[in-house]
């Protein structure tokens, strides 16, 4: 018996090796987004990767540090995607870690690196 999987609104999952209508047969090895609100079953071979997780919600103080996984030349590339907004990551990233706003006083100042370039330089207000 296959169970009905339901995502609310605020509900994201990934279907590892998803079922293509067209060539009626399992894309093995990628992944599908799905995102909330819908109710949906599971094809055979069909898995949820890692459960059913909750829509990133992102204040205007709060940012997500994004790596792209996979394959090929860009593959570790990172990226930020900042609020205010709701976020579901695509299939090709992976969430590094949750950001928030660093709020300077007079006379503070945070040291920055590029890791691109390796370049250090002080932010200060």
């Amino acid at each position: 018996m296959v169970d009905l999987t339901v995502l609310t609104s605020d509900q994201y999952c990934y279907i590892l090796d998803p079922f293509d209508e067209e060539k009626g047969v399992n894309l093995v090895g990628k992944r599908l987004l799905k995102t909330g609100p819908t109710k949906f079953f599971l094809k055979p071979q069909e898995t949820i990767e890692g459960g059913i997780k909750a829509i990133y919600i992102l204040t205007k103080e709060q940012a997500l540090l994004l790596r792209e996984i996979g394959e090929g030349e860009s593959s570790g590339k990172q990226w930020m995607v900042q609020g205010p907004h709701a976020y579901a990551p695509p299939v090709e990233a992976e969430v590094v870690e949750e950001r928030k706003v660093i709020i300077l006083e007079k006379n503070q100042g945070i040291y920055v690196r590029d890791l691109e370039k390796g370049d250090v330089k002080i932010v200060k207000d």
